[in-house]
């Protein structure tokens, strides 16, 4: 078997394993680490048998390659409790109080926004009475836009830092843990009469400040290079992984197209710099004493450009590869890519286990595994063999990008219907075109980078070239993402299903590569599997009964479900409370499987089978509802409601109010400490829910 003759597969898929269980499951660190150490003394013990007892039996190697393999479970989980004892031991959330003033500087570039600044701060210091705590932590900054403030500079405040919320909302993104994951616990809004500026003293953070530094002074080389508006927002995302400044139209054209990944610096990007990197230090290949210079040189390049477009976690995965591949040929080591792909997953997650939370983690690693197995099989299907030795290179190239594109998306389109929910169907056209032209911009925009210096009109000449061709990725995208049904979208799976789905994606895999029938078997039954959890998730769907208070600031949203179809009442007038109310139900209603929305307005009548609603009064199944800003008793001893939506105060007096349930929706805003009992407070609690 493939992982009998690669026993280091098999550990670092149970190290990646024990991350995930020490992230998800609250598992006591003290009988992990006992655990671990018990497995350690009892592999030293197999070992010393078989060495100094020369006992070799196959119960006594199955024993050792059992507990082995347990060890690196364990010593996955052992890593996220260390990580975070050790995040927790020296965070600065220990000694903080309200009123205390924190010492911190800026470690992200700024972005402006519509009515402030926003960046991250690391915290150094927290000033708490007469005493000073060193610390470590970073939060969320939003600053006036009247700070002046730049990557690297400290700031003195005593601003209140505030948590994030869960969500508040059913299926919303949860934005909290995700930050959470980037080790990000709170955020400040900072004006500039309570902060205080001190310059930055370049001793322990000179690296990142320079690396910031360094794309900025690029990004406004792009600025005067003739790059237009349009454009150079696309160019700042390709060549340096800046994207702060894309458009939603464009990030929609890029992404139903198909070619999001072009404007996120990636595998892709760096593959492409280090072949240019490589081909511009060609002449040292002729230089015998050179043979070690070269790797070095192009190493370093590559983990500078790696530092200036921001470390992302596609980019952190290439870097590593790269420099694990190009030292290993350079020793004349025999290169095996899995083993490389591995090796780099194992180094970052070391480094950082929570990474393997990120989006862009799994994605970049999905790509690559799916590029590394699945490209040769479908490349070696077709040979082009014409007469013409320049049409069958053509082809040839041609059909390279194609195979390539195909086992990425296949190994990738799991994990973006359940994070993105959509999938370009044309994907192979967009990247036909798409990549050959990012290519060239990439190449075309490092040689305009290395020729700024020197006093020649060169470097416009080239920015203008880069402009056409954006030009033209920008008519790509845009038209590709506008032909209709390009895009299969409205698509949520559960993880059950993805596990599934890449099981049916492997079993295929290896019929096609051993042509065992019993691999084809394995993917029927997996595929009968994924019809089940389809077929029950439907027809959960098609039973479904409930009714959902949502929490939008200033309106009153309710939504029933029956079967498939939903009934959202509402009273949002204006086109942005609309857009608020569609952005926080439409995610529910995928999740919930929903194809048919019916809009209510709270003034309105409406009688239908399964649900009359008139003017703020609502009977559905046996249930009766009274919604509206404001109640009375009158209008509440007539209608006998159920429950009560709307605006509840906490200096209001319901009559009898234990016969019936108060929520208070997103119209009523109300202090902890004048909530009123038997009411369900949205604002606070989040959306209230009840099934039929």
């Amino acid at each position: 078997m493939y992982l009998n003759s690669n026993p280091f597969y098999k550990f670092v898929f149970l190290f990646f394993i024990g991350i995930i269980c020490g992230i998800h499951f609250n598992l006591n660190p003290a009988y992990i680490l006992g655990l671990t150490l018990t497995q350690i003394l009892l592999v030293l013990l197999f070992l010393s048998i078989e060495y100094f007892y020369k006992i070799k039996k196959v119960t006594l190697a199955l024993w050792k390659g059992v507990t082995i393999n347990f060890l690196f479970f364990t010593v996955g989980i052992l890593l996220v409790h260390a990580n975070l004892a050790l995040k927790r031991s020296y965070h600065y959330s220990n000694y903080y109080t309200e009123g205390a003033y924190i010492v911190a500087f800026v470690d992200k570039v700024l972005e402006e926004g519509e009515n402030s600044l926003k960046t991250e701060l690391q915290i150094t210091n927290v000033l708490n009475g007469d005493s000073i705590f060193q610390t470590k932590g970073r939060v969320k900054a939003y600053l006036a836009k009247d700070i002046s403030l730049k990557l690297g500079d400290y700031i003195i405040t005593n601003a209140r830092l505030n948590s994030f919320t869960a969500p508040l909302n059913p299926n919303e993104f949860d934005y909290r843990q995700y930050l959470s994951y980037k080790g990000i616990s709170h955020q400040v809004y900072i004006n500039s009469e309570y902060a205080k500026i001190k310059k930055l003293d370049r001793q322990e953070h000179e690296l990142i400040y320079y690396a910031y530094t360094a794309r900025g002074h690029l990004l406004n080389l792009l600025k005067t290079s003739g790059i237009s508006e349009q454009n150079l927002p696309i160019a700042s995302a390709l060549l340096l992984g800046y994207k702060e400044k894309i458009d939603d139209e464009t990030a929609a054209n890029f992404s139903g197209s198909g070619a999001m990944h072009v404007l996120a610096v990636s595998g892709l990007h760096v593959g492409i710099v280090y072949l240019l990197f490589n081909s511009l230090l060609f002449f040292l290949d002729r230089i015998k004493a050179m043979k070690y210079v070269k790797p070095v040189l192009v190493v370093l390049l590559l983990w500078c450009y790696a530092f200036i477009t921001g470390m992302s976690p596609s980019v952190s995965r290439a870097v590593t590869m790269i420099t694990l591949y190009v030292f290993g040929k350079a020793i004349g080591r025999q290169i095996q890519v899995q083993n490389i792909i591995l090796s780099s997953a194992f180094i970052l997650l070391v480094i950082n286990p929570f990474m393997i939370k990120e989006v862009g983690f799994q994605l970049s690693y999905a790509a690559v595994i799916g590029i590394i197995f699945l490209y040769p099989v479908f490349y070696n299907t077709i040979t082009f063999k014409f007469k013409a030795k320049h049409v069958n290179y053509v082809l040839d190239k041609i059909w390279i990008l194609v195979c390539i594109s195909v086992a990425a998306q296949i190994a990738t389109v799991p994990l973006s219907l359940y994070y993105f929910h959509q999938f370009p169907l044309l994907f192979i056209i967009s990247n036909l075109l798409v990549i050959p032209i990012a290519t060239i911009v990439l190449y075309l925009g490092v040689v305009m980078f290395m020729l700024f210096p020197f006093p020649f009109n060169l470097a416009q000449y080239l920015g203008y070239t880069i402009n056409k061709l954006l030009d033209g990725l920008n008519f790509v995208t845009e038209g590709i993402n506008n032909i209709p049904h390009s895009v299969l979208t409205r698509v949520y799976l559960t993880i059950p299903m993805v596990v599934v789905a890449y099981l049916i994606i492997v079993f295929l895999f290896r019929f096609v590569k051993a042509q065992k029938s019993y691999w084809l078997q394995f993917s029927l039954v997996s595929a009968i599997v994924m019809s089940s959890l389809v077929f029950i998730n439907q027809w959960h769907v098609s039973q479904q009964k409930k009714v959902t208070v949502y929490n939008v600031n200033k309106q009153t949203v309710l939504q029933i479900y029956h079967g498939r179809k939903a009934y959202t009442i509402h009273n949002c007038k204006t086109r942005k409370a609309i857009n608020q109310m569609n952005y926080v139900i439409n995610h529910n209603m995928g999740f919930s499987g929903i194809n048919e929305n019916i809009f209510i307005d709270i003034d309105d009548i409406y009688k239908g089978k399964t649900l009359f609603y008139d003017k703020g009064v609502l009977a559905y199944e046996d249930k009766r509802m009274l919604i509206d800003k404001y109640f009375n008793s009158k209008k509440v001893s007539i209608i006998k409601p159920d429950y009560l939506v709307g605006c509840i105060h906490p200096y209001e007096n319901y009559e009898n109010n234990e016969s019936f349930f108060l929520i208070s929706d997103g119209n009523c805003k109300v202090k902890k400490e004048l909530l009123q009992p038997n009411t369900w407070y949205t604002s606070i609690a989040g959306a209230y829910e009840f099934k039929l």
